[in-house]
């Protein structure tokens, strides 16, 4: 915990405008902001940064229940990303040539012939294999 909040006197239930359980969305995601550290890596997939601070399913203050997620990631538990690509009326799930990874496919970039890997950062680390198939 952060120690300017910890030595403060006025902070959590001391403090006037506490909302406890009524606290809006938005300032619900800043406590917990505040509090959970942020780590390196999704806490889902392990492949890219976290950017989304995601709930588990319990919208409450316990740290347990809240998790950094990268945004495929968020936008797939949430059921977003399935949604997002019905109701696109081209396109099909492709899985990426360097770490299986599936992601949705547009046709006017497959034929230019990109989209063959699901992100810039799975493009360099192909780019950078030698022949027998091992990262240089």
């Amino acid at each position: 915990m952060n120690k300017l909040i910890k030595n403060s006197i006025n902070v959590g239930k001391e403090n006037g405008m506490w909302k406890g359980d009524d606290v809006s969305m938005d300032g619900l995601h800043k406590w917990i902001h505040r509090r959970l550290p942020k780590p390196d890596l999704c806490q889902n997939c392990k492949k890219k940064p976290p950017i989304d601070l995601a709930n588990k399913g319990i919208y409450n203050r316990e740290l347990k229940n809240w998790w950094w997620l990268c945004r495929s990631c968020h936008m797939e538990l949430d059921g977003r990303l399935k949604r997002l690509h019905k109701n696109k009326k081209t396109g099909w799930m492709q899985k990426c040539k360097y770490c299986d990874n599936e992601y949705w496919m547009i046709p006017s970039i497959w034929k230019k012939g990109r989209g063959r890997m699901c992100s810039d950062v799975c493009k360099v680390k192909d780019r950078k294999r030698n022949k027998d198939g091992r990262v240089i």
